[in-house]
């Protein structure tokens, strides 16, 4: 059963992003990531690895790409 969902790291064209503005957000229950209505995001892909954890402390990962012109 998952307990949770978090992102754990974000690239952009396979570099770390540092999102200092919390453009990326995922809801813990649902999963549902969310991107922040903002200027800040330039061209380019952003890959974020979401996390769903188990009860029994086992992870699930998995990736997201969002492609920005």
């Amino acid at each position: 059963m998952i307990s949770g969902f978090e992102i754990s790291s974000i690239e952009k064209d396979g570099r770390v992003f540092n999102d200092s503005e919390t453009v990326f957000t995922i809801d813990k229950g649902t999963g549902m990531v969310s991107v922040k209505n903002n200027t800040s995001l330039k061209a380019g892909i952003y890959t974020l690895t979401l996390q769903a954890n188990t009860t029994n402390a086992q992870k699930v990962i998995t990736t997201l790409s969002l492609g920005l012109q």
